[in-house]
This record gives C-alpha cells, structure tokens and sequence, in this order.
C-alpha cells in the first residue's frame, strides 16, 4: 500500500500538468487510495487533490481534502504543510461566505508559523490574514496585520515578501486616504522589485502609483506610471492586467478632456479584456465609450457601444454599480435625443437600483461588523474551550488521588463553578460595552464620511444611516443600565424620551421650539423586538421633524404607549400641515419599505395618515 502511494504521488510531482487534467473518476481514485493507507498518507496528495476541487468550485470536497492535509501534516510534523493547508481552509472558507471560519483558519496557520519559527512564512500568514479583512472593507484590521507581517519580514530580510507587503501597504494606505505614506510604501516596493528584477511586480506598482496620482488629481504624472506599467505588463503577456491599465489611461485622459485618446485606449482596452475573458471589465469599458461617444455628440457611436454592453449583461452577471451607469447613460443618450418620457422612466429604474446599493453597501457594513464580532466570540468560546478541557483533566487526576482528597476536592469544583459565573457575568457586561463603542465609532465614521461627500443624495443616506445607528445604541444603552427585575428588558417609554431629545437636538432646536405630549405606560420589551420598534419610532420621528413643523415655527407632538393582555400598541401623532397618503409613498419610498419590513419584523400591524397631521400607529404582541 505504502509503495502505490509514494508511486502516485512522484507521479504528480513530476508530471504536475497531467495532474491539472485528471477526470473526476481519478480523483476518486486518489482519495481512495489515501483513505485505504495508514495515517501517515503524504500530505501533498491531499493538498493537490484539494486545489483540483477548488478549481472546479466543489468548495466541499476541497474543505475536506484541506483538512485532511493538516491532519496528515501534523501526524509527520511537517508543520510548514499544516500553516500553507490552513491557508488553504480559509480560502475554501471565504469562497464559501463563512468568513468568520476564515479568518480563524488564516490565524490558525499564523499561530503554527509562529510555534514552529517559521518567521518568513509567519510574516507571509500576516498579509494573508489582512488581506482577508481588506477583502471585508475592515480597514483598521488589515492596516494592523499589514504592518505586522511587514515588520517580521524586515526583520528576516525577505525581499519576495517585503515586495509584496509593502505593495499591499501601499494599497490600504491608499484606501484610507493616507497619500503620502501610500507613496511612501509603493516606492520601497518598487526598489524591491527592481533589485530582485521582477517585471511583474514593478508593472503593479507603477499602475498603484497612477491611480495615487490620478486620484489627487496630478493627471499628468499618473499617465506616466500607467505607460510605464502598459510597457512592462504587454512584455509579461498578462491580458487581464494589461487591458485594467489600459482603462486606467483612458479614465484619466477623459478627466484630461481628451476624448479621443480615451476612445483608443479604451478599444485596446477591449481586446485584452476579451483575451482574458473579463466581461464586467469589458462592461464599464463599452459604458465608458458610449459615454464618451455622447460628450463628441457622436449619437450613433453611443448607441452602438451601449447596445453592445446591453447584449453583454444579458449573458454576464454586472456589478451594480455597472447596472446604475447603464441606466445613466441610457437616460442621458435619450434626453440627447428628446426622448423625455423614456428618460423619466429610465430615472425611475436609476433611483431604484441606487436604492438597492446603498442598502448592499449597508448590509456591507453591518456584515463585516457582524465579521468581526463573531471572530471575537468564536476564540473567547475556543478560550472557554480549552479551560474546560484543562479543567477535565485536572478532576480526572485528582480523583485517583486517596479518599482523603475527596472532600476538598468538591469545594474546590463548587468554588471553580462561581468563579466562572462571575467571569461570565464581567464578559456579558463587557459585551455590551463594546457593541455600544462599535456602534459610537461606526456612527462617528458615517458622519465623518458624509461631511466630506458632495454627493446630496449620498449624504442624506448617510445622515439616514447615522440617526439609526444613535436609535440602536441608545437600546444598547437602556438595555445594559436596566434595573429592573427583569434582566435584559428595556423600559420603552423610557427610550423614546430619550430618542425624542437626541433627534431633536441632532438639528439644533431649544426646548421651546417643540412639545410633546405624552401618555407612556413602562412597557418592557427584549432587545429582539426593541430594535425593530426603535428603528421605526426613529423613521417616524424624523418624518414628523422633517414634514411636520407648524406655521409657527414650532412642533407639537403626542405620543401613548399601552399594554393591555401582551399587546403593545404606540401612536405617534404631529399636529403639522398634513399631508396625503399617496404622496407619502411617493416621496419616502425607502423610509415606508423600512417600516414595512420592521412592523412584519414585530409581526405586528401598522397605519399611517396626513390627515390634520400625521398620525402613525403599530400594534403587536409581546
């Protein structure tokens, strides 16, 4: 058995391209000739056989042969096999969106660099593990473990690595508007490479150094680095980035106003992107063109290069963004050609699917918090873990011990038992310490965020956004500082007075400006239905401050709270000018279908009226 095995595996090793090509009936072969052999299968089999089945996507089976790499590497104690297999485990991870599982596997690989000294590796793991968290937009995670990885490879002297880690530097630096050390990072990454005379990387770093220069504005010098990059990258004979350098040049000759460089950069942009099969790639360069096409009010040219775009996105599956400058240039090609009804209904189109990526960009955000929050809980319960196991070992070898040690040794079990209680208790509170920091520093960064935007519609949703974080954290707030009998309820009408003073200070308005008259029974609730509830006392709030302001200048508001038999029912109602139902709907598509979905959320029922005022309630059962 030993002797087919080692056969087969010499086989692949030097003959790696027939390995590439083996059938799905091989491969079944293979794994049964691992499965039949004792416990120490040669690792390598298990890894090629899974890099086979992540290519074919079959992320299940790879999962599975990955692991049984790291359990073959361990049994030999070839532990650079086991870190580079739980690489591999948290690449299967992210393609299977379980990042959480992820980014434990790209530490558990770091964790085995690090007990077996393997520094170069250990500071390969660290740009791995950041380029995971780059991957989920958390910037300050990534800059962290870039820096680390960094650091232990100056420290070893790997230029291979430093090559690539002071690029990935450059990057995340780039990203959090950090110009000038981008600059910083990119350039020692471009002496690295000119001294290992590596073409590839120094073409990388040459387009990261145009878009650094194209996006603070200096035209001139970011043509300059994509030429010098365009150079290199057609001698390496690389398609797919030859044809993204070729759309850079010709985005930064539109914003130099030369359209017709732009027109013959972006067709050569074509061609490579088709070498390369990169058909979104292809997509925003045929919307570019007919973009540009329509700036030389050359009609037939941009209608022709949209069509094609069109016909692609019927076979291709487009990023929204793409989606939404279709529709905007489709829009902009028929008012060109006073085709205004048509126009209208392709402006609809355009504030729906803008709706739908800011609400992506808003799950986005939520789940790399989600992200990062599960990762903290997921290695305190592999902490609890292996406490509990030290734990069982320890009672196992003090039962052996005399009949003498019995006794103490249950007072000692008892008093281990409350120590742990009370750890508990200090981590829940600590819990909820961090949720409300997190949700502080993220409403902190939106507002951060929408100072700096020109964009009005962009800053609304920002501004949106931020008042429904401050609606969350203060629950996190009632929720953590509840004394009632009830652990882990909110005091509801407590809250909304709270929420009342925080929005109508938000738009700096005195106490006399506005009055609320108010009828609150203390109405307990969990966190599971006074988040939703919350959320829309928000949405209806902030209409009422928005559309609800009397002649005067002022607001009256009137707000009861009941429970009868377990049925919570809220009434909200302003005594402003009114409106009708319909309008509402048109005007605040978004802020209804929020509502909608919270009230079903509650499992619960709701109206909305303008008449006299806007008068909203919901009723639900605890």
């Amino acid at each position: 058995m030993k002797f087919s095995r080692h056969i087969i595996f010499y086989c692949f090793l030097f003959f790696p391209g027939s390995y590439s090509t083996l059938g799905q009936n091989t491969i079944d072969s293979l794994s049964a000739v691992i499965d039949r052999a004792d416990k120490y299968a040669l690792p390598e089999l298990h890894k090629k056989a899974g890099i086979i089945y992540y290519r074919e996507r079959n992320f299940s089976k790879a999962q599975m042969a990955f692991q049984a790499c790291v359990n073959a590497a361990q049994n030999i104690n070839d532990w650079v096999m086991a870190g580079n297999c739980f690489n591999n485990l948290g690449g299967v991870a992210f393609q299977q969106g379980d990042y959480v599982n992820g980014i434990l596997f790209y530490r558990k690989a770091i964790e085995v660099y690090r007990q077996n000294h393997q520094d170069t590796l250990l500071g390969d793991g660290f740009l791995n593990l950041g380029l995971a968290f780059k991957r989920l937009n958390i910037f300050d995670s990534a800059t962290v473990n870039f820096y680390k990885g960094v650091q232990i490879l100056e420290d070893t002297g790997s230029k291979t690595g430093l090559m690539r880690g002071y690029n990935m530097l450059g990057n995340i630096l780039r990203e959090v508007n950090s110009p000038e050390k981008a600059r910083l990072y990119y350039m020692k990454s471009l002496d690295m490479a000119k001294s290992l005379n590596h073409a590839l990387q120094i073409a990388k770093t040459y387009n990261n150094l145009g878009t650094l220069f194209r996006q603070r504005g200096a035209l001139d010098s970011a043509v300059t680095f994509y030429r010098k990059s365009l150079v290199l990258k057609k001698d390496k004979d690389v398609p797919r980035l030859t044809g993204n350098s070729y759309y850079n040049l010709a985005i930064t000759f539109i914003d130099l106003q030369k359209n017709d460089s732009a027109i013959h950069h972006l067709k050569k942009s074509n061609e490579y992107r088709l070498l390369s099969y990169d058909y979104v790639g292809l997509g925003f360069n045929l919307v570019t063109l007919s973009k540009v096409y329509l700036q030389k009010e050359n009609i037939a040219q941009a209608s022709y290069y949209l069509h094609r775009s069109d016909s692609l996105a019927a076979s291709v599956s487009f990023p929204p963004e793409l989606i939404y400058n279709q529709l905007a240039m489709q829009r902009d090609l028929f008012e060109k050609q006073k085709r205004f009804r048509e126009a209208a209904d392709i402006s609809q189109k355009m504030i729906r699917q803008r709706e739908a990526i800011l609400n992506s960009e808003k799950q986005e955000v939520i789940a790399s918090y989600e992200v990062r929050f599960g990762v903290n809980e997921l290695e305190r319960a592999l902490e609890i873990e292996a406490s509990n196991r030290r734990k069982n070992n320890l009672i196992y070898t003090l039962s052996s011990m005399l009949g003498a040690f019995i006794i103490f040794f249950l007072i000692y079990y008892n008093y281990v038992k409350q120590k742990d209680a009370k750890k508990n208790e200090i981590r829940y509170k600590e819990m909820h310490h961090r949720i409300k920091n997190n949700l502080s520093l993220l409403s902190g960064m939106i507002n951060h965020k929408r100072i700096h935007l020109k964009d009005g519609m962009a800053r609304k949703a920002l501004q949106s956004i931020g008042k429904q974080l401050e609606a969350i954290n203060l629950i996190m707030q009632g929720l953590y500082f509840s004394k009632t009998a009830n652990s882990g309820q909110l005091d509801f009408g407590k809250y909304l007075k709270g929420l009342i003073q925080n929005l109508f200070g938000s738009i700096g308005t005195g106490n006399e400006q506005y009055k609320i008259v108010s009828n609150l029974d203390p109405v307990l609730l969990t966190a599971e239905q006074s988040n939703p509830l919350g959320l829309v006392a928000n949405e209806v709030l902030t209409n009422i401050i928005k559309y609800g302001q009397n002649k005067d200048g002022t607001w009256t508001v009137k707000i009861d709270l009941h429970e009868k038999d377990d049925l919570v029912e809220l009434c909200i109602k302003d005594y402003g000018p009114g409106f009708k139902t319909q309008d509402l709907v048109k005007t605040e598509t978004h802020g209804m279908n929020l509502i909608d979905l919270l009230v079903r959320q509650l499992k619960g029922e709701y109206s909305y009226a303008g008449d006299n005022g806007g008068n909203f309630t919901v009723c639900f059962k605890k």
